[in-house]
């Protein structure tokens, strides 16, 4: 984890779950990640898109209630922990431009991607491994042993 520290990592909506299902096997891993950005280590983001899917998925998959979903933002959000970063106009270009590549990457994950791009991230945090079919940013996949970390 040292080579993302101090650097502007937007956080996959995978993430989130992680830290909010306490069954899931990545949990304990990814409330490392937290406990590194409570500390100001790590420089984290979310986007506009990672709430709505977070919030998507939960209703779902976990059949939480919209409201309690809300409440779960409203805290993330005012703990200051992340800044929310919204897509510029120009990701648009960037993310029909990955779609007429043929990555096999899925659609939002392509957009979410052009949205770091133009954010300046250094990376994305998750343990999605289609992102790394696309180029232009680096991945960290937090749950995979250190040598088997790409670039």
């Amino acid at each position: 984890m040292n080579r993302i520290l101090r650097k502007n990592c937007l956080l996959d909506t995978n993430i989130l779950i992680f830290v909010t299902d306490q069954n899931s096997p990545y949990h304990s891993e990814a409330l490392k990640i937290f406990d590194v950005i409570a500390r100001g280590e790590l420089k984290a983001y979310v986007s506009t898109q990672n709430l709505l899917e977070y919030g998507a998925v939960l209703t779902r998959v976990y059949k939480v209630p919209q409201k309690e979903i809300a409440a779960d933002i409203q805290e993330l959000l005012s703990d200051s922990y992340f800044t929310v970063i919204h897509p510029a106009e120009i990701a648009v270009s960037i993310f029909l431009d990955f779609m007429n590549k043929k990555t096999g990457t899925y659609i939002y994950d392509l957009y979410l991607i052009a949205t770091a791009i133009v954010s300046n991230m250094d990376y994305i945090i998750t343990d999605d491994r289609e992102l790394a079919k696309v180029k232009g940013i680096k991945i960290f996949n937090p749950f995979l042993p250190k040598n088997q970390q790409g670039g």
